[in-house]
């Protein structure tokens, strides 16, 4: 009797503390997996045990907006248990809104190329260019075209696409992808 009394208390306390161990152990467990198939499938379980233990909160914001009803359009409907919650829209919320939308807004003026001339030449890293203008600006070479840019040569800063600018000497057809620096 008193056996079986101490093999149930075994079992249960390593049942409960295998319930209560912790992620950072099981994680560790499923990275030592070699077998990529393993370790993919000990990571999904590991996720859903982590997802059902959690607790649900409630969503921290939700802008509730409805529209407006004619009256000959409203029907008889049970009453709401939840209660509608109140955003307080800041700068942040008007940033997120504004993602993505720069380019809807013109500028007035856009300057889509530029004129100077070269004070200095560096090679750094794998023979990139740092380029310092007269005005002292500086710029880097950020692709790994060949140009030859020499001090005093004029030079030409246009825009492409995505937000790529673009160096051209006025001697040469050839150009290179370059970012401010300074």
């Amino acid at each position: 009797m008193n056996l079986n009394k101490l093999v149930t208390f075994v079992v249960v306390c390593l049942a409960i503390s295998h319930v209560q161990a912790d992620p950072i152990t099981d994680i560790q467990k499923c990275a030592g997996i070699k077998d990529s198939l393993k370790r993919l499938v000990c990571y999904d379980t590991l996720a859903k045990s982590l997802k059902s233990s959690r607790t649900t909160k409630p969503p921290v914001a939700v802008r509730v907006t409805e529209p407006k009803k004619h009256p000959s359009d409203l029907v008889a409907a049970r009453p709401s248990q939840t209660k509608p919650m109140v955003v307080k829209q800041s700068k942040e919320a008007n940033k997120v809104d504004d993602f993505g939308g720069e380019h809807l807004k013109k500028a007035k003026e856009s300057i889509d190329e530029v004129f100077f001339t070269v004070k200095s030449v560096k090679k750094v890293l794998h023979n990139k260019l740092v380029i310092t203008f007269e005005n002292g600006q500086v710029w880097y070479q950020t692709d790994d075209n060949f140009l030859k840019v020499l001090p005093g040569d004029r030079v030409k800063l246009s825009k492409g696409m995505l937000g790529v600018i673009y160096l051209k000497t006025e001697k040469q057809k050839r150009r290179i992808k370059v970012k401010r620096r300074k």
